[in-house]
């Protein structure tokens, strides 16, 4: 950023939403955990850590064939006109849902 320019770009807002969000989750997970699962929440880390890695792997390679897309470009051509775009919102409730927790 330059001195005189108070102006956040969009990668720069998109970065700190995300980091937010994963800092939180990361955050508030043990003791979420422990409440609900308590001896056993090794358990449940582990496989929803497995988890998680299978569906990051395959957003990346999702990500990688359709690339030139975007992610609702991608939905749309994977989905359909309709059905992408009502795929997207969620997605879009959810981020503005904790991007005003976080603000």
């Amino acid at each position: 950023m330059t001195p005189n320019d108070d102006k956040i770009s969009t990668f720069q807002l998109g970065v700190f939403i995300f980091n937010t969000i994963f800092g939180i989750g990361i955050l508030s997970l043990p003791s979420s955990l422990t409440k609900a699962a308590e001896n056993d929440g090794w358990i449940l880390c582990i496989i929803s850590g497995l988890l998680c890695i299978l569906f990051i792997y395959l957003m990346c390679y999702v990500g990688q064939k359709y690339s030139q897309y975007g992610l609702v470009g991608t939905l749309k051509k994977l989905f359909g006109r309709f059905i992408g775009s009502v795929m997207i919102l969620p997605v879009i409730v959810y981020f503005m849902f904790f991007a005003g927790i976080e603000m």
